[in-house]
């Protein structure tokens, strides 16, 4: 009787936590979501907000009440154009809606910096130069990164980003950085139905949590961001808090 009595909280504690997975899930299409605001409230008491002003797929973005950038999407939710004040202006083209096929850079002088027009896509895979290296880049049928390498004009891999994710393809479970084969960067991801808890390691130290939690569509509504010096000594940096409209935009074709 005494082992029964045992078991029989261990199996709730277990049922209550599959339930918690269980009652939460992604929608299956692929949808962008247009920011309406955007919160941050910083340790020492400090704030920064931004306020997103549309007008149809046009929108300016307003930095603690200044004008900060402008921008242009098209109807699934991707950058046409971003404009910064006194700052860089950024062109996109694009395949299938959302493939970057082109992206200008023109300075605040009016100098086109970059025109970068070397992408090649097959499938979901994409590559393109990049400051004299090959970029290469995996991704899964909602957009997300799979795998990202660098290769310099020898053949040589100089870096490489891993991404794996849950079954759902949108919540990240670790990301693994390496530079020459080094693991150099590593977060870890655990869930609990739509919030998270990610651990941050550099060159193997723990360096950095994050506590947060999504909406149905995998956008990120909050999040606390903790600065640390090992397991035990983390401090919070500061807190973050997002809105949007999830119906915005055409969900992108997958």
């Amino acid at each position: 009787m005494k082992k029964l009595l045992l078991i029989l909280p261990l199996l709730f504690w277990i049922g209550c936590e599959d339930e918690s997975e269980e009652s939460f899930s992604l929608v299956d299409e692929w949808v962008e979501c247009a920011y309406l605001s955007l919160d941050y409230v910083y340790e020492d008491g400090t704030t920064r907000t931004y306020d997103y002003i549309w007008d149809g797929l046009s929108l300016d973005r307003y930095k603690d009440g200044s004008l900060y950038d402008s921008r242009l999407y098209n109807n699934y939710g991707r950058y046409l154009y971003r404009g910064y004040v006194d700052g860089n202006k950024y062109y996109y083209e694009y395949d299938d809606g959302w493939k970057t096929t082109r992206n200008i850079t023109i300075d605040a002088y009016g100098d086109t910096t970059d025109d970068n027009s070397t992408y090649t896509w097959d499938g979901l895979t994409v590559t393109y130069n990049y400051n004299g290296e090959l970029v290469t880049i995996i991704h899964n049928s909602y957009g997300r990164f799979l795998l990202l390498t660098n290769t310099d004009s020898t053949g040589q891999e100089s870096s490489r980003g891993e991404y794996t994710y849950k079954e759902d393809g949108r919540r990240m479970l670790d990301y693994k950085y390496y530079q020459d084969n080094e693991l150099i960067q590593q977060n870890i991801y655990e869930w609990d139905g739509n919030v998270y808890e990610r651990t941050d390691y550099s060159d193997g130290e723990m360096n950095g949590k994050r506590i947060g939690e999504i909406n149905k569509y995998g956008e990120e509504v909050k999040r606390e961001y903790y600065t640390c010096e090992g397991e035990d000594n983390c401090t919070l940096y500061y807190s973050m808090e997002a809105e949007y409209d999830c119906d915005y935009f055409d969900p992108i074709p997958n």
